[in-house]
C-alpha cells in the first residue's frame, strides 16, 4: 500500500512539472497617459499640399528614437491641427495627425509592451473610443474610455493606450470611435518597445525552460528507481 501511494504521488508530481507552460499568459492593461519611450510624429509623411491634407496608403513611418517600423494599409488623411490642412480638434496646436474611418489599424515590425495616442472623432460631441491589441492575429486586449471631441485647440484631447505587462507582445493596434460623428484621429504614436542592451521594464514573469523541465524530470526519474528498491522486499 506505502509502495502504490509513494508512486502515485510521483506521477502526480511528474504531471505537474511538464505542465508548465512556456510561456505566461499576456496581462493587458488600459492606461490614459503616455508610458512608453519612443513616439511616431506624423509629419514624417510629408508635407501637406492642400487644406484638405495630403493623401496616404499606406502609412509607413519609422519612430523617433528606435528605427521601429509602423505600417497601415488602410487609407488615412494627414492633418495638422488648427493650422495647414484645417483639422479644427482638441490636439495641441500645429500636431499632425492622421484620420481614418473606424477601426484605424496600425501593425508593427516588431512586437511592443505598450502603444497608445491621443484619440477624438471628426465631428464635436461625445463619443467612446477603443483600442484593441494583437499578436498576430490572437487579440490581447481591448480598452475602452469615453471622450469629448471639440475644437478646443488645448491638447485635451483623451489618451488612449494599452500596456501589455507580461513582454513584448504587441504587434498591431487597432483604434476606434463610435457614438459620434465621422472617421477617427490620433496624434503622435506613443510606444514602448525593447530597447537593445536594456533590461525589461516591464519586467516579464520568468518561465521554466526545456532544459531545466529535462532535469526536473531526471530527478524524479532516479527519485523514483531509489525509492522502488526500498520497498521492493
Amino acid at each position: 500500500m506505502a509502495r502504490t501511494r509513494t508512486l502515485g504521488i510521483i506521477a502526480a508530481v511528474v504531471i505537474l512539472a511538464f505542465a508548465v507552460p512556456w510561456a505566461s499568459a499576456d496581462t493587458l492593461i488600459g492606461i490614459t497617459a503616455p508610458a512608453g519611450i519612443d513616439d511616431v510624429v506624423w509629419s514624417q509623411l510629408g508635407e501637406l499640399s492642400s487644406a484638405n491634407g495630403e493623401y496616404y496608403l499606406p502609412v509607413d513611418a519609422t519612430s523617433a528614437y528606435y528605427g521601429d517600423v509602423v505600417t497601415s494599409k488602410q487609407q488615412v488623411y494627414l492633418f495638422q491641427n488648427n493650422s495647414k490642412g484645417y483639422w479644427g480638434g482638441n490636439f495641441y496646436p500645429g500636431e499632425y495627425v492622421i484620420e481614418g474611418s473606424s477601426p484605424l489599424t496600425l501593425t508593427f515590425n516588431l512586437g511592443l509592451a505598450e502603444v497608445g495616442a491621443q484619440i477624438q472623432m471628426n465631428g464635436t460631441g461625445n463619443f467612446t473610443a477603443s483600442i484593441s491589441a494583437y499578436d498576430g492575429s490572437t487579440l490581447l486586449g481591448t480598452y475602452s474610455e469615453a471622450g469629448f471631441a471639440s475644437k478646443a485647440d488645448n491638447g485635451s484631447a483623451i489618451f488612449i493606450g494599452l500596456e501589455d505587462a507580461t513582454g513584448f507582445d504587441i504587434t498591431s493596434v487597432a483604434f476606434s470611435a463610435t457614438g459620434g460623428v465621422g472617421g477617427v484621429a490620433i496624434g503622435t504614436l506613443n510606444l514602448q518597445p525593447d530597447p537593445p542592451g536594456q533590461p525589461d521594464p516591464f519586467g516579464p514573469s520568468p518561465v521554466s525552460e526545456p532544459s531545466s523541465l529535462l532535469m526536473l524530470g531526471t530527478g524524479l526519474v532516479g527519485v523514483a528507481g531509489a525509492l522502488r528498491r526500498r520497498f521492493i522486499p
